[in-house]
């Protein structure tokens, strides 16, 4: 947890033993989560429908795979197995994806694997004999 979360849960910690939180309104019932406010409100029936029939929008099922392949390629021992490599792939194709939704597109470098890739590829460059960078 980082700093400032920590911060946040003592603060919280300490505001509901002062006795802080008693009382509010809809206190031991549900939240009442309305639509977001700030989407079209042409999408909202949509979405609305969508988040009940437990499905989400293609961009955030494209933003939630990335997540997942983000935290696999984490904890990958050999990231040079076909199924690492793989992952790699699927994961610069969605945010390419993610970018082109966005109306721009995402610069090869900002990607971290082809950023590794290509820092693997200038290290060996760089030691193979006869090429003077010795």
């Amino acid at each position: 947890m980082d700093p400032m979360e920590q911060l946040a849960e003592q603060r919280m910690r300490e505001a509901q033993a002062r006795g802080e939180f008693e009382g509010l309104p809809g206190a031991g019932g549900a939240l009442p989560l309305d639509d977001d406010p700030l989407m079209p409100e042409h999408l909202r029936m949509a979405y609305r429908v969508l988040r009940n029939a437990n499905c989400l929008p293609p961009e955030l099922e494209r933003r939630r795979e990335i997540n997942q392949l983000e935290e696999l390629l984490a904890h990958v021992d050999d990231a040079h197995t076909p199924t690492a490599r793989e992952a790699r792939r699927r994961l610069t194709a969605l945010r390419q994806q993610v970018e082109a939704q966005r109306g721009g597109t995402a610069p090869l470098w900002a990607d971290p694997a082809y950023q590794s890739r290509l820092a693997e590829h200038m290290a060996r460059a760089r030691h193979t004999p006869g090429d003077g960078g010795d």
